[in-house]
């Protein structure tokens, strides 16, 4: 069993925001995401599912013209492929679950 705690692996930047690699397996990935308000990850889109999940604040995730405000312990779920970006509108950490692995995308490409 492995413990994470997002107090001592989340970071903040107040240049830009900070990732953390928590887990990887060939079957997903699972990023810690640490944000400053108003940072945002610019629109991006990935090969696989992407699972959002707020941990901490507020942020507006944006997919096309829509756009959805989610708070600590809100979710939500995009398809693969589907262009979207995320602003931060407090401090917030998220968790990004990526399943299947990314073949394609690679964080490298978004990371500030």
């Amino acid at each position: 069993m492995t413990v994470y705690d997002t107090a001592q692996l989340v970071r903040f930047d107040p240049d830009r925001f900070t990732t953390r690699r928590v887990f990887e397996s060939p079957d997903g990935l699972v990023v810690w995401f640490g944000f400053q308000p108003g940072q945002a990850l610019r629109e991006h889109q990935t090969s696989s599912r992407a699972w959002i999940q707020v941990l901490k604040g507020k942020v507006a995730v944006e997919v096309d013209q829509d756009r959805v405000t989610l708070e600590a312990g809100q979710n939500v779920v995009l398809a693969p492929e589907v262009p979207h970006s995320v602003t931060a509108l407090e401090q917030s950490i998220l968790q990004v679950v990526l399943f299947p692995h990314p073949h394609r995308h690679t964080l490298l490409d978004v990371e500030s």
